[in-house]
This record gives C-alpha cells, sequence and structure tokens, in this order.
C-alpha cells in the first residue's frame, strides 16, 4: 500500500464514522418535553409567576405556601425575610437529596431570590423533576421591596 491509498482510507473512514452529538440527547429531550408549552401567550402561564401584589396577599391572608429564598447567604445577610414558613437553600444546593426532601409537595411553593432569574431557573427544574406547585415571585424580592410601603406590608 502506497500513501495515496492510505490516506484516502483514513479520509473515507473519517467521513463513514457516525457523528456523535456533543450534547447528551436524552436530556435535551427531556428539556424540549419541558419547554414544548411556552409558546406565544401560555409562555407567561407556563412560567407560573406569581405577582407581588397576589403574594402579599396570600401571605396576610395566611394562605399555606412555603417560600424558596435561593440566595446566598451574604445576601440574606443585607437583606432578609422574616417570612413564615421560608426556606433558606442558595442555588447552587437546592437539588442535593437531603434539600429537595425538605420541599413539600402539597403546599404551593414560591421560589425568590434578588429579581427573579435564578428563582425562575430553580422554579422551571423543580416543576421538570415533579414538583407540580412551584411558582417564581416576578421581579423577586427587589419588586417586593419596591411595592411595599407603611400603608401596603400592613
Amino acid at each position: 500500500m502506497n500513501i495515496k491509498q492510505i490516506l484516502v482510507i483514513v479520509i473515507m473512514s473519517l467521513f463513514a464514522v457516525t457523528t456523535v452529538p456533543a450534547y447528551d440527547t436524552e436530556l435535551a429531550d427531556s428539556y424540549a418535553q419541558l419547554f414544548q408549552p411556552f409558546t406565544g401567550k401560555a409562555s407567561a402561564k407556563s412560567m407560573q409567576m406569581i405577582k407581588v401584589p397576589d403574594f402579599v396577599k396570600a401571605i396576610k391572608s395566611g394562605k399555606k405556601l412555603v417560600v424558596l429564598d435561593v440566595r446566598t447567604p451574604g445576601e440574606r445577610v443585607i437583606m432578609g425575610t422574616n417570612l413564615p414558613d421560608t426556606l433558606n437553600i442558595p442555588m447552587g444546593q437546592v437539588f442535593k437529596p437531603e434539600n429537595l426532601q425538605r420541599l413539600p409537595d402539597n403546599k404551593k411553593i414560591v421560589v425568590l431570590c434578588a429579581k427573579g432569574s435564578r428563582a425562575s431557573v430553580i422554579a422551571l427544574t423543580l416543576r421538570h423533576i415533579g414538583f407540580k406547585q412551584v411558582f417564581i415571585l416576578k421581579g423577586g424580592l427587589a419588586a417586593l421591596a419596591q411595592y411595599l410601603n407603611p400603608k401596603s406590608a400592613n
């Protein structure tokens, strides 16, 4: 065999090899199913956001819900919350088995963070793994702080 023949065989074998995706196809399929309802006007509803006035009303009326604060301990030192039934679990620790076991499956869970971005990721992922009653505080604590004043807080 000469160099040309070897080179042709090598080049042909490169084209013959099936391409392997650079991502986890099974996981990608599961996310495709997760995001399927996110089209048009249904997108906002699929996100399951709770507006700040509705959240405040639910707290004041004593509705059974759990607040999941996914901010870091440092953030909570600067701006803490004193809400009933609050679980303070930083975003990077939510999916540890011992923390998932702390989340109720029979109550509404409202996930919050500083502005809502991390809460959105966590809430969507919690729903993806099976939690049904998971909501996002729209605008996060920034929106809550802006909404609250002596009149609305009481």
